[in-house]
């Protein structure tokens, strides 16, 4: 089972969840090229590998595998709308045959269901991000405005006490 987020700012794969015969396993980054999920990210399509010939269908598919020793694999796209945002997939090294039809239909209806979690987690922190540029932006603000009313205060006082000499029964006594 694999769960591949795409960040497309820097064009990078990374597997928060990567879990093979029952282990967790790390998985590194990696920028998107020519592997499985890079083929689900850039075509915006399942990819369902199966059968005792897969070595020809990477070759046929260009696809160079990150999870050899896989003998079947179903990967599908974390998708909203257009926004691929990552691959939800499931590998086995054993059977040819990894699922059939309804457990296909569940994978999809998951990863319909992840990726908008995804995609809404990653706007509210988009959104916190934002809210805190923007709280620093008026700490700034207002810096400046109470900067520049203590020099008015100033002038004014200034000005005042100019004006207060320029008092002609002042002057004259």
């Amino acid at each position: 089972f694999y769960m591949a987020l795409y960040d497309e700012e820097r064009d990078v794969v990374s597997f928060p969840v990567a879990v093979q015969g029952g282990s967790d396993v790390d998985m590194p980054p990696f920028e998107r090229g020519a592997d499985e999920f890079s083929w689900i990210l850039r075509n915006n399509r399942s990819l369902l590998l199966v059968g005792d010939e897969l070595p020809e269908v990477h070759r046929n598919l260009r696809i160079e595998t990150v999870l050899p020793g896989v003998r079947s694999f179903l990967g599908v796209p974390l998708a909203v709308g257009a926004q691929t945002v990552g691959v939800l997939a499931i590998a086995d090294d054993r059977a040819t045959r990894i699922c059939g039809l309804n457990d296909q239909r569940i994978l999809y209806t998951v990863a319909g269901q992840l990726a908008v979690a995804i995609q809404n987690a990653r706007l509210f922190a988009e959104l916190r991000r934002f809210n805190q540029q923007l709280e620093q932006r008026v700490r700034t603000q207002t810096d400046e405005i109470r900067a520049e009313r203590d020099r008015l205060n100033t002038l004014y006082t200034v000005t005042a006490e100019v004006s207060a000499t320029l008092d002609i029964d002042y002057v004259l006594n």
